[in-house]
Order: C-alpha cells, then structure tokens, then sequence
C-alpha cells in the first residue's frame, strides 16, 4: 500500500500523529490487560471470564439452564489483530444478560455504557466509529500543503477544503454568497416590497434553480430502463421535501416540527433582509402550507415497493398535455428540453415523442391543481426557499445557528458540526471521487478486494445450495433464481476509473475550484453532478460506473444491474481484515455481502430477472408461497417498538421488509457458506484471547456487535418514519429470533425470547 510521503511540521505533532499515538497505547495497554486476563483465567478456577456454559446462561421465568453448549476452540489465536478484535468483543459483551434473551444486549450492553452520542450527531454507532477513523485521515490527507507533485483533480480537492476551512472568509462574506444565488434566481418575493408577478414563469424559474442540482416540484433525471436495462432513459418523479418525509406534515407530531421549519425559514429571510411584520409572516405561513400541501399529495413510501407502480411510461407530448400550466407559463416541453440542452449535457435532439418513466402519477394529478390555485407569489417564494435551505451548511453561523435549531427537534442534535467535519462531508458529498483516490493509496490493503472477492465466491455457493432445502419453491422458479444468483455481477473495493489519473483529470476538468470561494465552488460542483448525470442519456448503461466514492461505509444492490457493491470504506474493521479469523469476518463482512445478494431476491428485488429486467418470472404458486412467508415477516416487525416520551413508535413492517428480508436471509446464508469454509479445513480456527466462546458463537457476536449503536429519540422517530431500515437493535434481535442455528449454537431454551417456536422465514 503507497505510504503518505508530506513532510510533518517541524514543531508538535499532526492530528494523525495523535491518534495514532492514542490507537497504540491503546492496543499495548489492550495486549496487556487480557495477558493478564488470560493467565488469572488458566491459573484461577474462579476467575471471572465465563465459561461455554456460563457464556449461555439464562434468566427470567421464560428460559431454562441449558444441558450442553458448544465447546470453545482448542487453540488462542494471539495475532495483533486477534488480541485488538478481542479486546473490542469484550468491551462491548454483557455478559450479565443472556444472549437467549436480549442478544443485542448480550452483544452491545457494555458498548452502550462506554459510548456516548457526540453532541454534533444524532446517532453513534459502530458504522460512525468507521466513518470517523476514515474521515480523519481523509482531513489529515485534504490539509496537506499542495505539492508540485499533485495531480490537478488532487489540487481541486484541496483546494476545496482550505475554502471550506477559511472560517474567516465565510464569516465576513456573511449573506453575499446566499443573496447572489438568490439574485440569480431572479429574486425572493419575500425580501422586498416591489416585486410583481407579470414576469413570472414557473418554468425559467424551475430551470434556474435545476442548474444545482436541486429540484423542487418536479424532478427529471436520467437513469436505467428497467424494461431495457442496457439503455439509459429519462425520468420523472415526486421531490423530496424540508421535512424528512410525508409523514412530518400529518398526524400530531407534525405540529413541533412544522413550527421548527416554519422559525427556520422566518429567521432565514430576517437575517437576509426580510423586513418583520405580518406580511413576512404571511408569506412565510403560506409557503409552509403550500410545502405541505405538496408533501400529502406525494405517493408514500408503502405504495412506492412495486417497481411495477413505478413504470409508466408516457411521451413528452402526453405529459406536456397532462401537467402544464399555461397560467403560470409551466410548459414541461419546454422545461425538458432545455433542461437537456444545457452545456454540459448538450442533448439537443429531444422532442415529444420522447418516451418518459412517469414514477407517481398520482402525485402529478394533484400538482396540477396546486399549481393553478396557488398564488404566483407563494410559488415563486417557496422554490427559492428550497435553494436557500438546500445550501445553508454552507454559510456563515448566524444562519447555521438557525440550521441547528431545527435540527434539534427534527434529528436530535445538540450542536454544530466541527469546521472541518462540515468541510470532510461536503468534499464526500461533492468531490468524492478525488477525496476517495487519497483515501485509496493511504489506507486500503491490496489483499482485501481478493480475501473479499472469495467470501462472495462462497456466499453465491451457499445461496444455490440452499435453494435446493426451499420446500415452497417450485423447481422451475428455482433454477430461474440460482441462474440470477450466478448472473450477479460484482464491484468490490473501488472502480479501477478511480485509480486512473487520466480519467479523473477529465472527470473534474470542467469544474472551478478556487481556495478562497467556498459557496461557489459547492454551487459549482452541484452543476457538474448535474450535467454528469443527465449527460447519460442516449448511451448504453455503464455498468462500471459508480455513483458513491470508495470510502463511503455502506454496501449496495442494484435490481436494475442485478449488481452487488461493496466500496473500501466498509472492508474496514469489525466487519472485515483479511488477516483476522473467518468466523469474524463471515460475522461481519459475509453478513453484508449475503444481505445484498438476498436483496436480489426480496419483495422488490425478485420483480427483475437475471439481466435487471423488469419481468414476473415466478410461477403463480412460487409466488403466492412468497408472499404468505413474506407477510409473516411482515407482521412480526410491525409488532416491534421503542417507547419514547410515553408514545410507542411501531416499526412499518411492510416499509421495511426488504431490509428485514435481506437480514434474515443474509445471516443464514452467511453463516452456512462459513460452515461449508470450516469443513473442508484440516483443524477449527483458533479462538480469541480472553473469550472463552466456539468460533460459531464468536460468528454471531461479531454480527450482533456490528449493530452496536445509540440513537437519539428524534433519530429513531425519523428511522421510523421514513426509513426502509429498521432501528440496530430489532435488526439483531428480529434476525437470530429467526435463525434456527442462532438458537442451537447458543443452546437456547425453546420459546425463550431469541428462540421463539413460531419463526418467519424465507431464504
């Protein structure tokens, strides 16, 4: 792996010197103290590290002792990384709890006791603590004086962050950078007392505020044909809103977070200049009502799991027809077409027979009357509100004060981000891929994408086989599904593009970046995201092609590619190290390559066929056997909650079942594929120093560890709300309440809580 070669400062010591330091008297005082742990443990009857039995124990009138329990493995592995890995396992176990019980207590209790939420966020968690030790050497990386050496993408990158980090700029530029948007935009009805309606045109307005990337109303972008996957083709959708989702604007919750919103947009335009009193508070009001009126027409997030609801296919002659508005010159012909025609995405060819993918029809139903009884004023207002909310990070901090406030109520934080945390989350957001090449040459093994490329080798193996143990599937829907499994096609680490120097020149060519213009060059790069997304359409699909740069801490399936991908950022401990034992990292990292795979074939997943089309290739019976199976899985996470303030918050069984579908069928495909490994090894993998359980045991830890979190109340109201992920803890306790080997590799009395006799299952 290339090393860092900057030359440190002469006097004290970098922020990555300091953590280093910190990380390795940690790991010599980790070395220590289970040294000591393990020789008190050999020579002591009555030390205090559990045995199997123990490690298994059970509580409560619900459970029972159990009569035997796996034997541990015969042998320590004492690595470096083994000793640090046991050390982290150890410090996060409660053993006090019965895994049989609460396993996420069991694997997280002590965790949750060590951490805290750090006031800036909303959540920490296990994925946070990833994301951290990667954005710090990310910072250390972009702070580097620029050398001769640097490729010209390098220089914008970092020239992008001394402007961010030029806290004094920003602060004495104060509303210029806003207010020369918002005079781009052809002004804010709301800061002056002149302006008039006879000039408005919602389409140039649109079209003003689509050249950053953002797009109220109404969104166009390029993307897959899932009908034909090998092209590319124009789409239409609903936008997303102020507020988190649909569900912020409706129901009694809705009120403390409408009047968050409502103080945000007020404050904004008085520090801009509005002048208070009750016309500002009028337009203000109005532009609220308007917002919610559009979020409560929007499809919601239940009916919007068919991709079959989400094709329909309509020319632009017919959507022209359907939606404009002449009243307030909204022409979609003409929106589409110059939008298209841009420089930059130059596609001058586009006329009204362009087919286009209409995803919520209903919702453009509803828009056209909006449109048509909505004062001209209101509309004018509320779209540049949304350019101005979009970019408020980005300004100095007497509006970024007015941004924390509302995120106190609406995500819990309690204060604002570090400098150079807002800077790290900018570049990840709008440089990724050129912040992304540094990370790659400082700190990801070459031998991960090989180590990593094996397990999803054996993963695949391991779905085909379980195929064959599938009683409600009907031989032909079976070999449908393993000829998809074997079709899936893979991207692990990073995109060889981001790796050549030629390409990336190319790709960051177009857009200026200069170190003292921090607004600009943000509005800058939100352009080229633009440009570079709608000028794919008329070529073929590029199936190499990423959306999200290699250190992001995530993994995805695409249903349009039939594609797993898994970027650098997540081959990083505890899910994954090359070096550390299979069970670890089958725990970890198999776990999320199994989860993907399975998303494949989940309720959205299994729509598409081996090639990402769009096509019913199950039987009727195959899958009406699918959704029986489904809608249990269904009904038991509708039947989880977490009481906050007195309220319970019911998770959305039928918004989050393909996540609960790929969890499920995720772990016990990951756990046999480490099965089908162990077998076929001359002796068991060695265990961990101090941690007196079987690798099988050790499997599912590190699985349950991955979880660890904590969760501002605010946060998991809006997990809930609006997301197709459940909370971290019914992820683990819904998952190995489901997985008959859970229950035998930790002995667990029948209906205990992780054991319960009625299961859901489907992979």
């Amino acid at each position: 792996m290339p090393t860092n070669n900057m030359s440190p400062p002469k006097e004290g010591r970098t922020t990555l010197e300091k953590l280093l330091l910190l990380l390795l008297f940690l790991t010599i005082g980790a070395i220590v103290a289970l040294s000591i742990f393990i020789v008190t443990n050999e020579t002591d009857s009555s030390s205090s590290c559990p045995t199997s039995n123990s490690a298994v124990r059970h509580h409560g009138s619900a459970t029972h002792a159990p009569t035997t329990a796996p034997e541990p493995a015969p042998r320590v592995c004492t690595s470096p990384q083994c000793v640090t890995a046991a050390s982290a396992i150890i410090q996060s176990l409660d053993e006090s709890v019965s895994p049989c019980d609460d396993f996420y207590q069991f694997s997280c209790g002590k965790w949750s006791e060590r951490h805290k939420i750090p006031e800036a966020k909303s959540r920490w968690s296990t994925f946070d603590a990833i994301i951290d030790r990667i954005a710090t050497t990310v910072k250390f990386l972009l702070s580097a004086p620029i050398k001769t050496t640097d490729k010209d993408y390098i220089r914008k990158v970092k020239d992008y962050y001394a402007a961010c980090m030029d806290s004094a700029n920003v602060e004495s530029l104060s509303s210029q950078p806003v207010k020369s948007l918002v005079q781009e935009l052809g002004g804010w009805p709301l800061l002056t007392s002149n302006w008039t309606d006879t000039q408005f045109s919602l389409t140039d307005l649109l079209l003003k505020v689509n050249n950053y990337h953002l797009s109220p109303v109404i969104e166009f972008y390029v993307d897959i044909d899932i009908l034909e996957p090998g092209r590319q083709t124009l789409k239409m959708d609903q936008p997303s809103f102020g507020l988190p989702g649909k569900k912020y604007y409706s129901g009694q919750d809705s009120i403390k977070y409408i009047k968050a919103y409502t103080e945000l947009l007020l404050g904004v335009a008085k520090q801009m200049g509005a002048t208070d009193g009750k016309t500002l508070n009028d337009d203000v009001a109005d532009i609220v009502d308007f917002e919610t009126k559009l979020a409560n027409a929007s499809v919601s997030d239940e009916l919007r799991r068919d991709p079959n609801d989400m094709y329909n296919p309509m020319t632009l002659g017919d959507i022209n027809g359907n939606y404009s508005v002449p009243k307030i010159l909204f022409n979609v012909t003409k929106h589409v077409t110059s939008l298209m025609a841009m420089p930059g995405v130059d596609i001058a060819d586009i006329t009204e027979s362009e087919v286009i993918i209409n995803s919520a029809p209903a919702y453009f139903d509803t828009l056209k009357e909006l449109l048509t009884s909505t004062p001209v004023k209101t509309l004018a207002n509320y779209i540049v509100w949304r350019s101005v909310f979009d970019n408020i990070d980005a300004l100095s901090t007497d509006y970024r004060k007015l941004y924390l406030n509302y995120n106190k109520v609406v995500n819990g934080k309690q204060s604002e981000s570090l400098r150079e945390d807002i800077c790290e989350q900018s570049i990840r957001d709008n440089m990724g891929f050129a912040a992304g090449r540094m990370f790659l040459d400082e700190m990801f093994p070459a031998d991960a994408k090989a180590t990593a490329n094996d397990m999803v080798d054996n993963i695949t193996a391991a779905f085909n086989s379980n195929l064959n143990t599938l009683s409600w599937m009907d031989e032909k829907t079976k070999d449908l599904a393993r000829y998809k499994n074997n079709q899936i096609s893979r991207r692990i680490g990073y995109p060889d593009s981001n790796l050549n120097d030629t390409y990336m020149s190319e790709y960051y060519g177009s857009i200026d970046v200069t170190n003292s213009t921090f607004f600009q060059n943000l509005l800058n790069c939100k352009h080229h995201l633009l440009t570079d997304g709608l000028g794919t359409l008329r070529k073929p699909t590029d199936k190499t092609r990423w959306h999200s740069p290699p250190h992001i801490v995530n993994a995805y399936y695409n249903p349009d590619l039939n594609q797993i991908t898994f970027p650098a950022g997540i081959l990083q401990p505890p899910f994954f190290e090359a070096s550390l034992p299979k069970y670890l990292n089958y725990g970890g990292m198999g776990m999320v390559i199994a989860h993907e795979i399975t998303h494949g074939f989940d309720d959205q997943g299994r729509k598409q066929d081996a090639d990402g089309k769009l096509k019913d290739w199950w039987t009727n019976q195959t899958s009406a056997a699918f959704n029986s199976r489904t809608q249990c899985i269904i009904d038991q996470y509708n039947g989880f909650f977490q009481t906050i303030n007195g309220q319970d918050y019911h998770l959305n069984g039928l918004t989050t079942q393909g996540e609960n579908i790929a969890d499920n069928g995720g772990i016990k495909l990951s756990y046999e594929a480490y099965k089908s490994w162990a077998v076929n090894q001359s002796e068991p993998e060695p265990g961990l120093p101090g941690l007196n359980y079987s690798p099988d045991q050790l499997f599912f830890i590190n699985f349950g560890q991955v979880w660890c979190g904590l969760e501002r109340d605010e946060y998991v109201i809006k997990l809930i709300k609006t997301n197709p992920h459940p909370p971290h803890r019914f992820r683990v306790k819904g998952t190995v309440s489901n997985t008959k080997a859970f229950s035998s590799v930790f002995n667990c009395a029948a209906d205990s809580n992780m054991n319960p006799t009625h299961k859901c299952a489907l992979w």
